[in-house]
């Protein structure tokens, strides 16, 4: 896809572009994927309600053995995407190993433009009762990050869901729900890298982490 002004241009492949009007929505391609895009004043950004990115794999990431943060996902969000009252939900799935005993820690770590926002305190595997196991529990997580009314004011919302090792659809052993309890202020003008990492509280080769899927929507 070549950027030209006013608007975008597809390219096809007998090389001729085809110029997109500045407003509406229309179909995209990022050279990964097609995607619905329109015209907020400024820059093209994703049309709302749409998928703004998709990554999975067999798994996508696996940590295993190792005490040091490791990052699963990160994703560069670009200036200008998001205005005053947007909004970005970022969801993930995967699945945990613990098969060492009920005191072992996870810590699951968010950031936007360099910047923590969300750290929990070490989920313990094992308060439910499920672990140690050499069965895997399922993980899933949302985080929400709403624009407060200006560009450089977001508020962040995480939910993280750990599953019982023993049984298929088993209640969550663990759980974690945090909210920014005041509004942070990263600059969303300028591009900003969103990144999702885990670290183990120990390292050991039955303690495994492996990530799946992970969505961002832009609402």
């Amino acid at each position: 896809m070549a950027n030209q002004n006013p608007g975008i241009y597809i390219t096809r492949s007998a090389g001729a572009d085809i110029p997109v009007p500045v407003s509406g929505e229309t179909v995209a391609w990022d050279n990964t994927n097609l995607r619905w895009i329109e015209w907020n004043g400024t820059v093209w950004v994703p049309a709302a309600v749409s998928i703004f990115d998709v990554s999975s794999g067999n798994p996508a990431f696996d940590v295993v053995n190792t005490a040091a943060t490791q990052t699963v996902y990160s994703k560069s969000i670009p200036g200008g995407m998001l205005s005053a009252n947007s909004i970005l939900r970022m969801t993930w799935e995967g699945d945990i190993l613990n098969n060492v005993d009920n005191s072992r820690t996870i810590a699951f770590q968010l950031q936007l433009g360099g910047n923590t926002f969300a750290l929990n305190a070490s989920l313990t595997l094992g308060t439910g009762g499920s672990f140690p196991s050499t069965n895997r529990a399922a993980v899933s997580g949302t985080v929400v990050i709403r624009m407060a009314g200006a560009t450089n004011r977001q508020f962040i919302r995480t939910r993280i869901t750990v599953g019982g090792a023993n049984s298929v659809g088993a209640l969550a052993d663990v759980w974690h729900d945090q909210i920014t309890a005041l509004p942070l202020s990263v600059d969303m003008t300028t591009a900003q890298l969103l990144v999702y990492a885990v670290a183990f509280g120990s390292a050991s080769p039955n303690l495994e982490y492996r990530q799946f899927g992970t969505s961002v929507e832009y609402l």
